[in-house]
């Protein structure tokens, strides 16, 4: 799921829940909402391993490092995981609304 990036999503939406003002901090919503953000991210990234994982194994700068690629997981197993990642994502984003 991009660990690295999905980091750069958070502080990004975290700071745009901040100066948007609506969530504080030590709002459970904000909380939600973040959660929310960083399951349907990582539902994306999932997703674009998952169909590009054939171009993965032949990219020079993928093919030893993502899980796909490597055999390290199964792509009806990843694409579970990324579907309910997604699911639940979106589930933690509209307990707010």
């Amino acid at each position: 799921m991009k660990p690295s990036i999905m980091l750069l999503v958070l502080l990004t939406g975290a700071a745009a829940l901040m100066l948007e003002g609506t969530y504080g901090a030590g709002n459970w919503q904000f909380w939600a909402v973040l959660f929310g953000l960083m399951l349907t991210g990582g539902c994306a990234n999932g997703l674009n391993q998952y169909f590009e994982r054939e171009i993965d194994k032949q990219m020079g700068r993928t093919k030893n490092r993502r899980p796909l690629a490597i055999g390290a997981m199964k792509p009806k197993a990843a694409l579970y995981f990324v579907v309910a990642c997604g699911v639940h994502g979106g589930a933690a984003v509209r307990s707010v609304l």
